[in-house]
């Protein structure tokens, strides 16, 4: 299928990331790719941008929305956060650009290490959930921990690895004394307790990055991909003040149509009342958490 019309995107340079944003800037690359700038740091989440979600150049859901940046073209990249190994997250050719560029610490599941390592991987730190890494304090900023936290998904790049490594959801923090930032981003998972549980153990996040697209038919997709209503009611457990949905409108990996998750899952944030929370970005938008002074 062609992408629909409402599915947009707008112009991203260089320069549009090159400075610090007051507090914390998301900008969305299409899909579950996400450039998160915080305290100094410039982190890189899930950043497949590539043209095919698949081990075949000739085949598998092919990119149907140019990715609005490439790695090299980031003015720096200091960490790269992996949710899983699925091919429409952990891509091949963006690793090995973002090593060639950047030389960024990536900080991945258990098993995942061999993978990257395997891609030239310098820096690798592998964690299973609960477990965390400070990156240490630059410039006059405080340090970032980035904390691995539960999903419920699961993973295998081939039929034979099925469930060999782990999946998470991450959760990123500053404690400074001023005004602390939070961020939480699910990757890829299916509705549970765990978003009540990641609010009580880590605190409310500033802004939740949650998965709304890849969700019909619901019999096979219920138990590792939320639907749109899910995501509503997990932006409700996290308590987060504003909500920034992904996993949506690149790659064709379900039977709804391409532009339907936003316009359901905006329907749903009204009747719940929280409508006036999201905050839902075009492919190359920047968006900026508001200071609270």
């Amino acid at each position: 299928r062609v992408p629909p019309g409402d599915v947009q995107s707008v112009p991203l340079s260089t320069s549009d990331l090159e400075t610090d944003p007051e507090r914390l800037r998301v900008t969305w690359l299409g899909h579950s790719a996400v450039v998160v700038q915080m305290a100094g740091r410039t982190i890189l989440i899930d950043p497949m941008l590539g043209p095919r979600a698949s081990p075949l150049s000739f085949a598998g859901p092919k990119r149907l929305i140019d990715a609005p940046m490439q790695p090299a073209d980031l003015p720096r990249v200091d960490a790269v956060v992996f949710s899983h190994d699925h091919y429409d997250h952990l891509d091949k050719p963006s690793v090995k650009t973002l090593v060639a560029a950047h030389d960024p610490l990536f900080l991945v599941p258990l098993g995942l290490g061999d993978i990257v390592r395997g891609w030239g991987a310098n820096r690798v730190a592998e964690m299973d959930w609960d477990q965390f890494v400070d990156l240490p304090a630059t410039g006059g900023y405080e340090p970032v921990r980035v904390s691995c936290t539960p999903a419920r998904h699961f993973s295998g790049r081939s039929v034979t690895n099925r469930n060999g490594t782990l999946w998470a959801s991450w959760y990123l923090s500053t404690e400074s004394e001023g005004e602390p930032m939070r961020l939480y981003y699910g990757g890829d998972t299916g509705y549970g307790s765990l978003f009540s549980e990641i609010r009580d153990r880590y605190g409310v996040p500033d802004v939740a990055l949650l998965p709304i697209g890849a969700y019909l038919p619901r019999w096979f997709m219920e138990e590792v991909h939320m639907a749109p209503e899910n995501s509503v009611q997990a932006a409700i457990d996290l308590g987060s003040p504003y909500v920034i949905p992904v996993h949506w409108g690149v790659f064709d990996l379900a039977d709804e149509p391409m532009s339907e998750p936003p316009a359901r899952f905006h329907r749903y944030a009204l009747e719940a009342g929280i409508d006036d929370r999201i905050r839902e970005l075009k492919i190359g938008e920047r968006w900026e958490l508001p200071t609270t002074k």
